[in-house]
């Protein structure tokens, strides 16, 4: 029964901190939610709207989604999830993963509560757990063939290197285990090739998925704190792993999980290859956790939620909960609550493109729900080969439509992440209609 208990405790305590305690580490979540919108809105993905990522991960949540819209039940799956992950941990940590629990809740310098929230970057760490495990503990070579057949199709830059580590792996020592996994690897990429055919989206997938590569290597961004830090821990990792006597394949799927921090070396990324670090590096060492250190673990991450949510009202604005269509305990301050009621009220019966950050447009279309809205994601790559050429050619053509852009977008040094020159294009030829705190609507005729 305490193992029960423990488990519901996990429940409610990841629901609370997707909902509230770690909002500012939502990140891509709005997009996640997008994309998973549309597919339970029968919308077919490439070719109806945007993705750049296979549909594994965004096909699983929209599952709940069929039975309703609202943002909680998106939460409300992954906190199941996470609790999975979490049995994950314990099956494969026993009381050592009380340590990765813990630092899961971490906020400071390394920022692990990206790790919480919903969308490929979670499904894919929680697919090289399974890996993992299934692999430490000899479990069935089919299924982890499947699995890394999933994860592929959840993130493909980095499941392709997962995919090879779990075939090539034990090769050497056992060709029918390799070869099995090989078999079973193609299970679910065969079926998802044949949808793109079915759905006539395969050369979409291969523009958004494939040729927008290089735009996201001009991206590049570098923190030297989190360099650093990524030094660190690649150094502490080639220690143990010098000294380990079994070379065991935790090792190399955390070296197929380095490609996450490219292009991007910064808090998000980085901290999200850390955490698989600190979970191959706990596996690999001897740690003794006595019965009472867990009151200890929770008593420490109930600190960091604590201390988080107080000094983080010194740097925020101040928020509040409103409630929007398929947003109920929407987390916003006055002014930005303030903008949001007026965009949903300007834009019944007219024609509507969101222009801007993710964080923000995703949003809208989820909140007004009507057909004749759209919306273009700023961020370089996410429109395929020669994206903002494309962006510019789709805007030029539009008439009688309205444009929201998005004033969070801040393009300050050369590896901006966005088309900058989207919301000029706009700003400079055509009318200003409304400025709001946040938003600027324009007219084309």
């Amino acid at each position: 029964m305490k193992k029960y208990l423990k488990y519901i405790f996990f429940f409610f305590l990841f629901l609370m901190s997707l909902l509230y305690f770690y909002i500012p580490f939502r990140m891509d979540t709005y997009a996640n939610y997008g994309f998973s919108y549309g597919i339970a809105n029968s919308q077919i993905p490439y070719k109806e709207f945007n993705i750049i990522v296979p549909l594994f991960s965004p096909f699983l949540y929209s599952i709940f989604l069929i039975f309703s819209k609202s943002i909680l039940i998106y939460y409300i799956e992954q906190s199941i999830l996470l609790v999975i992950f979490s049995y994950f941990l314990f099956k494969l940590l026993d009381k050592k993963a009380w340590i990765i629990i813990t630092a899961l809740f971490c906020p400071y310098i390394f920022n692990f509560p990206f790790c919480l929230f919903p969308g490929y970057n979670f499904i894919i760490l929680f697919e090289l757990l399974l890996l993992l495990y299934l692999n430490l503990n000899n479990k069935s070579d089919k299924l982890i063939g499947l699995i890394a057949g999933i994860s592929f199709l959840t993130k493909q830059n980095i499941g392709i290197f997962i995919l090879l580590v779990s075939i090539f792996y034990p090769l050497f020592k056992d060709r029918k285990k390799s070869f099995t996994r090989f078999i079973f690897s193609m299970i679910p990429i065969l079926i998802f090739t044949i949808y793109l055919f079915l759905s006539n989206s395969f050369f979409e997938f291969i523009n958004l998925c494939f040729l927008n590569m290089h735009e996201f290597t001009g991206n590049f961004q570098f923190k030297t704190m989190y360099f650093i830090l990524l030094l660190i821990t690649i150094l502490i990792v080639l220690v143990i792993f010098i000294k380990s006597k079994n070379k065991n394949i935790s090792y190399y799927y955390l070296l197929a999980y380095f490609p996450i921090v490219y292009p991007l070396i910064e808090s998000h990324h980085v901290s999200l290859f850390i955490f698989f670090a600190l979970i191959v590096i706990v596996y690999n060492i001897k740690i003794n956790i006595s019965k009472s250190m867990p009151i200890i673990f929770i008593i420490v991450i109930f600190s960091f939620i604590i201390s988080y949510n107080y000094f983080s009202k010194y740097h925020y604005e101040r928020i509040n909960f409103y409630s929007f269509h398929n947003f109920p305990l929407e987390v916003a301050t006055p002014t930005l609550k303030k903008d949001y009621d007026e965009i949903i009220k300007f834009v019944p019966n007219k024609k509507v493109i969101y222009v801007g950050d993710p964080y923000h447009t995703i949003f809208f279309t989820s909140t007004t729900e009507t057909d004749l809205n759209k919306y273009y994601i700023l961020f370089r790559g996410n429109h395929g080969y020669n994206g903002e050429q494309k962006l510019i050619k789709n805007i030029k053509q539009e008439k009688d439509v309205y444009f929201i852009v998005s004033k969070f977008i801040k393009c300050e040094d050369k590896s901006c992440q966005f088309y900058k020159h989207i919301p000029e294009l706009i700003k400079n030829n055509y009318k200003l209609i409304k400025d709001l705190k946040h938003f600027s609507i324009y007219y084309k005729e």
